[in-house]
């Protein structure tokens, strides 16, 4: 009876982690054979756009992001570029007020208060129709915001998220933030093409300034903003040719803390938009909500589940070969992190790595959460 109550809960957790995993979206392209949103777009269409670029202590990067965003080829008496420093204690304010001349804005809120909270100070001072997030890591193509903007000629949209892409071949660990971002990609698609999009790059996004609304400096600006529209009546959709670049993370233990940090304010923020989450009301966005977010902050402790329930079936030799293979996978990624704190490149490590250490900070941000953590403010990993 034990043994057969162990097989119960192995195969519980070992169906929703391949869920995740694969599941969602093989379901997402059945759902997407048979309904498939239309959206009207304009190439001509070119409104005024605010392109606000949320800094924190970016001395480093904030002058190339300037370059970049004056770059960008769009009639520049239509273009509004605001940095918004979170009470940067950096060179970054110098930095930017070195561009005034040239149109650059400077928003400074004198308190470290978080990228949400400077966030809705810089929107109260844009006059863009348009507004375009931005961190200051992301670098824009030239036309990546004549392809952002195209969709608002088609009323029903209220929000747009560009395409994130990492450079590869500058940082260690990238393979498995590029694995992880490709299968994103082809999420964000999809649930743009039969609804919705649940959550947007940060790096890259736009929405109409009539639908901001200010949110609370605990909840993370790209999950809820997106979520609000929505709840508007406004579709959220995904533009794959408005692309936005940014280097990986250095090192695995920066990615950790940046993780823990998004999952925690991600939870805050599924927690603010907890009336999504009834299929009743809200159907296929709450269908994406638990596949796409909830599942995935959760799935630590599935892994957890799986592996405890194996051990207690290792008697059979199939479950036996299953335990083994976790052990192996749990293996490859602290061998990746010992090289990696050595500065030692062996790439079959990497994807193992990474793929543990966002489960062990989705764990972690569960823990915090629960125990009431915020985490409002933040501090410069790239």
């Amino acid at each position: 009876m034990v043994y057969v109550f162990f097989q119960y809960i192995f195969w519980i957790a070992f169906s929703i982690i391949i869920y995740f995993s694969i599941g969602y979206f093989l379901v997402l392209i059945i759902i997407s054979r048979f309904r498939k949103v239309r959206l009207k777009i304009r190439e001509d269409y070119l409104p005024r756009v605010s392109l606000i670029i949320a800094a924190f202590n970016e001395e480093k990067i904030i002058e190339e992001k300037i370059k970049n965003s004056l770059s960008l080829n769009y009639p520049q008496d239509k273009l509004e570029v605001i940095v918004a420093s979170d009470a940067s204690t950096d060179q970054t304010d110098e930095i930017a007020r070195g561009y005034q001349n040239q149109g650059i804005i400077l928003y400074r809120q004198d308190e470290h208060l978080g990228k949400t909270n400077v966030q809705n100070g810089a929107v109260e001072m844009a006059q863009g129709e348009i507004l375009v997030f931005s961190d200051a890591t992301g670098m824009y193509d030239k036309d990546a915001i004549r392809k952002l903007v195209r969709s608002f000629a088609d009323l029903n949209v209220g929000c747009c998220c560009g395409e994130l892409r990492y450079v590869t071949g500058q940082e260690k660990g990238e393979e498995g933030e590029g694995v992880y971002w490709k299968y994103e990609r082809f999420i964000k698609k999809m649930e743009s093409r039969i609804n919705s999009l649940s959550g947007v790059n940060g790096a890259i996004y736009a929405l109409r300034k009539n639908l901001y609304i200010p949110l609370p400096p605990d909840v993370i600006s790209d999950f809820v903003e997106p979520l609000e529209i929505f709840k508007n009546g406004h579709r959220v959709i995904y533009e794959k040719e408005a692309l936005c670049f940014e280097k990986s993370s250095k090192g695995i233990t920066a990615e950790f803390r940046r993780k823990v940090r998004i999952i925690v304010r991600g939870l805050r923020g599924l927690a603010f938009e907890k009336a999504l989450l009834n299929p009743l009301k809200y159907g296929l966005m709450s269908f994406q909500l638990i596949s796409h977010k909830l599942l995935r902050w959760f799935l630590p402790l599935f892994l957890i589940t799986l592996i405890l329930a194996n051990f207690f079936l290792i008697s059979s030799p199939f479950f036996l070969v299953l335990f083994w293979l976790q052990i192996i996978l749990y293996l490859f990624a602290f061998l990746g992190f010992v090289l990696d704190k050595f500065n030692v490149e062996f790439k079959l490590f990497y994807l193992p790595l990474y793929f543990c250490t966002i489960n062990l900070a989705a764990l972690v941000a569960l823990v915090k959460f629960a125990k009431g953590e915020k985490k409002v403010v933040w501090q410069t990993e790239r």
